[in-house]
């Protein structure tokens, strides 16, 4: 484990690894290969590997593994990398997110966009950004 801590941690940056579910209802990359999906070229994440539904592991998958319902990716990268990653494969939906609280009233066009609120558009009050 001292070789895999000083991987994580032992540069200028830190990396992580983290575990992501491919649900069928979010996720645009089902039925695309590794290659096909881009995930390390738009994210900069690596899968190390993929845990099938029915339980089998992939170790090091090939850029032509095929992305299935209900895979378990694991993945490492630094925490940015991570979150991009987790915006690619569970986008926001619906396109438009409403602020919390009676907004019934607030005419549609001033409804914050997920868009807007990703790029860091929005400041409501007690928001983490």
């Amino acid at each position: 484990m001292d070789f895999v801590d000083g991987i994580l941690t032992g540069s200028d940056r830190t990396y992580y690894v983290e575990e992501y579910l491919l649900e069928p209802t979010t996720c645009n990359c089902l039925g695309q290969s590794l290659r096909e999906a881009r995930l390390r070229s738009q994210t900069g994440v690596l899968v190390l590997a993929i845990r099938r539904r029915d339980g089998t592991l992939i170790a090091g998958p090939t850029a032509e593994t095929i992305l299935e319902a209900g895979d378990l990716l694991i993945c490492m990268g630094t925490a940015e990398q991570l979150r991009s990653l987790n915006q690619l494969l569970s986008p926001l939906r619906p396109d438009r997110l409403r602020p919390p609280g009676n907004c019934d009233s607030k005419p549609k066009s001033q409804l914050t966009t997920a868009t807007e609120w990703s790029n860091g558009k929005v400041n409501w009050p007690n928001s983490p950004r």
